[in-house]
């Protein structure tokens, strides 16, 4: 059959579209790390920065050959040795220097990442093909930046009422394990089986929601040991994790042997009988209050589970006790590419949390800086961030979002705490700064006064028997107190004044 030349370019043109379309993207960079402390630890026990990788596809994909770059001019920088990225999986490379190319081995790139912002890029064998990059700014200590995750709902992993074991320990010896998921009940016998809530009460509040009784800890022992079976079937789909605790009068949760929550009156190393340091009132105890669990997802196990709880009384002979608790998860729905952001909640090999922001703003800067004046002077606020509004107090208080904006220079013409903030939408707020100009004429004049402050008296001002009288130094040199606190450091310090004394 015979083409005219329109129909062959039409053709062609096809060709090149069903080519394009035949390539999808598989592998994001879904989160990374530019200045690690402690978030993320490597095999030799240091804290390097970075970089997790995200398979979208229903397919495991072999990395070997491919390429990972912080320098553009330079696409192939690290590349991976033979490396299989699960479907639906992550893979953690450390963006260290250590340059650790290894099959089966934990990964390092031959760069480290700058927590100051730049672009990583993974690049496919060819050198030359982008499969995915990502640009940051800069960066903040133990926060991640990555893409968010999108969820397709909670779902809760027990309620109150689960199934559980208690027990009364009495020795440091007794139970040895217990906290873990393979713990041996058979080696262990003394358990009690019920549900929760665990706990007991001679004035029946807590009566209704108590279904394992352990009244025959009161006198005894201020601790009980509590364990909750539970099943997860999909770990890796969980974005985020809540317990919600009903609690009397404190306690340490662990979920598989790793702690994830305690409460303000739990002692850091809770041994046998250890027990809460002050009470849980009892209308709270009634109240379901949440605790995040997020950073510990990666403790959880694909099937069984437990969550053990360390259960503490406050005082061994309490009229009652209370542990009810209830594991609430969000599970995801794949990775969500609109826009990277802030993740304060790192999750290094799991399903990342909702972004906290887009980005950070920058610190303004105020010219001129603190120091002492004598006349009246004008002061510039500088953007740092492109198109964020600065906004400012001159009453000492933190500069907010409906604190007045910046629209040009202020006057300066009496002693001022000026403090400013520069603000984004959807980005976190710039670090409130203070710049303080102190007119010594000023100082001098404030009247001598005092108040009540925390049940202290606190006098302060200044005296004017003192600031009136002209005073002469070894030479006979006529000063007053004015020479005399230019003559010698000062430090300004911004604070309300219910914080100055506790």
């Amino acid at each position: 059959m015979k083409m005219n030349r329109p129909c062959l370019l039409l053709m062609l043109v096809l060709c090149l579209v069903a080519i394009n379309k035949a390539y999808s993207q598989t592998i994001y960079i879904s989160e990374l790390m530019a200045d690690n402390d402690n978030t993320l630890l490597d095999e030799d026990g240091d804290s390097p920065d970075w970089i997790e990788l995200y398979n979208t596809s229903d397919s495991p994909v072999d990395l070997g050959g491919w390429h990972l770059t912080d320098d553009a001019a330079d696409p192939t920088q690290w590349s991976f040795p033979a490396t299989t990225i699960p479907a639906k999986g992550f893979l953690v490379v450390f963006a260290s220097g250590k340059d650790r190319a290894v099959a089966g081995s934990e990964l390092h790139t031959n760069f480290k990442l700058s927590a100051s912002g730049e672009q990583v890029a993974l690049v496919h064998p060819d050198g030359t093909t982008v499969e995915d990059e990502i640009t940051f700014s800069a960066q903040l200590e133990d926060i991640s930046f990555g893409y968010a995750f999108s969820s397709t709902g909670s779902t809760t992993l027990f309620d109150a009422g689960a199934a559980c074991y208690a027990r009364i320990p009495s020795s440091s010896s007794d139970s040895s394990g217990w906290k873990n998921l393979a713990f041996d009940f058979g080696a262990n016998p003394g358990w009690l089986g019920g549900s929760t809530g665990v706990g007991y009460d001679l004035n029946s509040d807590y009566g209704p929601l108590i279904g394992l009784d352990v009244q025959a800890m009161r006198n005894v022992n201020e601790s009980v040991y509590i364990r909750v079976p539970f099943s997860v079937t999909d770990s890796a789909s969980i974005v985020s994790l809540k317990l919600n605790m009903k609690y009397d009068d404190g306690f340490v949760a662990y979920i598989n042997g790793t702690q994830v929550a305690a409460t303000f009156n739990a002692p850091p190393s809770p041994v046998w009988n250890s027990g809460a340091s002050q009470n849980h009132l009892d209308p709270e105890a009634l109240l379901f209050e949440e605790f995040d669990l997020t950073p510990h997802i990666a403790a959880l196990r694909e099937g069984d589970n437990i969550l053990a709880i360390h259960g503490l009384n406050y005082l061994a002979g309490s009229s009652d006790l209370l542990f009810v608790p209830k594991i609430d998860a969000e599970l995801t729905g794949g990775i969500d590419i609109t826009e990277p952001g802030l993740l304060s909640t790192p999750t290094p090999s799991w399903p990342n949390t909702p972004l906290d922001y887009l980005g950070y703003v920058e610190t303004p800067a105020a010219i001129p800086e603190h120091g002492f004046f004598d006349t009246p002077f004008q002061v510039a606020l500088s953007n740092v961030t492109a198109g964020a509004t600065i906004r400012y107090t001159l009453d000492s208080s933190e500069p907010t979002e409906s604190s007045a904006p910046y629209t040009g220079p202020i006057t300066i013409s009496t002693t001022a705490n000026l403090r400013f903030r520069a603000f984004f939408n959807g980005w976190k707020p710039s670090e409130s700064r203070t710049e303080t100009y102190i007119f010594l004429d000023d100082v001098v004049a404030e009247t001598k006064s005092g108040e009540n402050i925390n049940l202290q008296f606190i006098e302060y001002g200044m005296d004017s028997e003192v600031c009136n009288t002209t005073y002469h130094d070894s030479s006979n040199q006529a000063f007053n107190v004015q020479d005399a606190l230019l003559a010698i450091p000062t430090i300004s310090i911004t604070t309300g004044r219910s914080n100055l004394l506790d």
